[in-house]
């Protein structure tokens, strides 16, 4: 799916956008900041704005295209081009002079409608709000209701209530998943250290250093189960003080395909596998989607220096 770059839109008309619902994200390529579309909205906010879309140039990212784009021809523009034809042709193409009384209804009719479109916008940022509560109560009440769906086979199977030998396993496996350093619990939060990571750029074949990690599992099923917390860095990518190209400064990952697999690995208790997955997340970056496209904002490798052969004593005989 193609995006689209506009740049060079001010306050105003970022303004304007917002209080017409326009989906847009912030974004930064190369030395240029503006705002990334899908294309039904790059359409409807060229629209807004009252721009028509010239051409597309390529930008250094596979998939985003930057819109050259000017002011869209007014009839009055139009008259201006052609000529006009006669007197009664100039007389339409002009607004009439508006009295100060028409000027100011104008201005309160302006500012009842804005109003009511941004009440609309707060309600709809609720409604969103309160979705995500309930879909977060739900994951927990999923997870409880697997828990459960667990320890009756098991005591079905012969097994105790609680397993304490299994329990003790699943967590000294977690320090043999590869680069894990160290792992803290504390209210039912399950912190994993990790040692640096890395991520491979396929259009640069260039790897990158991402930095040491805390992953976090709340055991009780909150927030999608996991966060990232980068403890080296945090960069400016498509969106400000990121912990990695797909995870946002919250620790939230963004539109992540291992949701699913990760709440079912919470609620069997099974938080190496989960661990593996959330640290090969981290380092298998899409870079075909746009937030996988600015894993180039992360430093790239360091290569250690290669160690120079000491150079040979003289004796009185060389000499």
């Amino acid at each position: 799916m193609k995006h689209y770059f506009l740049t060079g839109l001010n306050d105003k008309q970022k303004v304007q956008l917002a209080d017409n619902l326009v989906v847009c994200s912030d974004m930064i390529i190369g030395e240029k900041s503006g705002l990334l579309f899908d294309e039904p909205n790059k359409d409807f906010a060229l629209k807004v704005l009252g721009f028509v879309e010239k051409k597309h140039a390529a930008t250094i990212y596979d998939g985003i295209l930057e819109v050259v784009y000017g002011a869209a021809e007014t009839a009055a523009t139009a008259v201006e081009k052609s000529g006009p034809k006669n007197k009664t042709d100039v007389v339409k193409a002009q607004r009439p002079e508006l009295d100060e009384a028409h000027k100011r209804y104008r201005e309160l009719y302006i500012a009842a409608c804005a109003s009511r479109v941004s009440e609309l916008v707060v309600q709809n940022r609720q409604v969103l709000t309160t979705e995500r509560s309930q879909i977060e109560r739900l994951q927990q009440d999923l997870i409880r209701e697997l828990r459960a769906i667990a320890i009756e086979e098991g005591r079905a199977a012969g097994a105790g209530l609680v397993d304490r030998d299994a329990l003790a396993r699943e967590f000294d496996a977690i320090f043999e998943v590869p680069k894990v350093k160290d792992v803290m619990v504390q209210d039912c939060v399950i912190s994993v250290y990790t040692e640096t990571l890395f991520a491979d750029d396929l259009r640069s074949r260039k790897r990158h250093e991402l930095g040491d990690y805390v992953i976090q599992f709340l055991t009780d099923g909150q927030a999608d189960c996991v966060r990232w917390y980068n403890l080296t860095r945090k960069v400016n990518a498509g969106r400000c003080d990121q912990h990695a190209p797909q995870v946002f400064s919250s620790g939230r990952s963004c539109l992540h395909a291992i949701k699913d697999s990760i709440i079912d690995l919470v609620a069997e208790l099974q938080f190496a596998v989960a661990t593996q997955l959330a640290i090969d997340f981290i380092e298998q970056v899409d870079v075909d989607e746009p937030d996988g496209a600015m894993l180039d904002r992360w430093p790239e490798e360091k290569k250690p220096e290669m160690a120079q052969d000491p150079k040979p004593v003289e004796t009185p005989a060389d000499a």
